[in-house]
């Protein structure tokens, strides 16, 4: 699963697991979720230093596959 929301990329800034590399940042946790569970998640940031929205959006789409 991935996030979606700001505030879950706040939350795992704060509490989960990170690697960073040249290009990308990504977090890891496990979040709760509305009916308990907790589920592991993952989300991806690419900074602007890699280019354009274009490039950056091609680069989240290629760690995603």
């Amino acid at each position: 699963d991935r996030l979606h929301r700001r505030a879950e990329y706040l939350r795992l800034q704060k509490t989960g697991a990170s690697y960073q590399t040249a290009h990308f940042v990504m977090y890891a946790g496990r979040l709760a979720e509305v009916d308990g569970t907790a589920r592991s998640r993952l989300g991806t940031t690419v900074s602007r230093r890699i280019g354009s929205a274009v490039v950056r959006n091609r680069t989240r789409r290629r760690v995603r596959e």
